[in-house]
């Protein structure tokens, strides 16, 4: 038995050495292999630019707003997200200040109680892009907003004559003013007799109208419409 045990002996330990190098070979090949890539982030969106036209159908007839996105950005693509989601559908004009503003984009009537508006649900708030070089003047559309400077969300105004204390640099503006992001360019006369209508109180609402009037839909304007309308056609 002790040769047998010797010459098992012998043999593993010549046999060592080949096993520690096979160790070490797969150990040195794991710590050579690259590292896998970490995933690359997608870089942000451009920013939207160019102009971008929409009719605004309402019950009182047609209003044509050719929006800017060279200077407002921002504002113009929230206001096309809510416009390809039909948000303004069988909204109403809820706000009218006669001869100086006319305001929708946030309320329907209650379908429960036509006595109420219903607020719609919104996107999280933009930032104020007040500073960017456009008046508060008659025809301009301009974002609401409460006293938070970047509190606008959808409900959006025609300035019926120039409200140049609405701007941003104004000595009477509360500092930040209200961003203008486009302008009407037919239909005019449509938000002229608007802001001539009877008003009345209903809830918290204090001016509006006597007899409801509705924003039946904003779309894009088709792309021939579009570019007449931009180019004076």
């Amino acid at each position: 038995m002790k040769p047998i045990r010797f010459i098992l002996a012998v043999l593993l330990v010549a046999a060592l050495p080949f096993l520690t190098g096979c160790e070490s070979s797969e150990s040195e090949t794991a710590s050579a292999e690259p590292e896998p890539k970490a995933e690359e982030k997608e870089a942000p969106p451009e920013p939207l630019t160019g102009k971008h036209v929409v009719i605004m159908e309402t019950t009182k007839g047609d209003v044509t707003m050719e929006l800017d996105a060279d200077v407002a950005p921002k504002t113009v693509e929230n206001f096309l997200q809510y416009v390809d989601r039909k948000f303004y559908d069988q909204t109403v004009i809820h706000r009218i200040r006669k001869n100086f503003m006319v305001q929708g984009g946030g309320y329907q009537i209650d379908t429960f109680d036509t006595n109420r508006l219903r607020s719609k649900w919104t996107r999280d708030p933009i930032p104020n892009e007040s500073d960017n070089g456009l008046s508060n003047v008659r025809g301009s559309v301009a974002m609401a907003r409460g006293e938070d400077p970047s509190s606008a969300t959808s409900q959006f105004f025609v300035n019926v004559r120039n409200n140049r204390q609405l701007n941003r640099d104004h000595p009477k503006s509360d500092g930040h003013g209200y961003c203008v992001f486009g302008k009407v360019i037919d239909g005019m006369r449509v938000i002229d007799e608007i802001s001539r209508v009877n008003t009345t109180e209903k809830g918290s609402h204090k001016y509006y109208p006597a007899v409801p009037i509705f924003i039946k839909t904003i779309r894009r304007a088709p792309a021939e419409t579009a570019d007449e309308e931009v180019s004076g056609g």
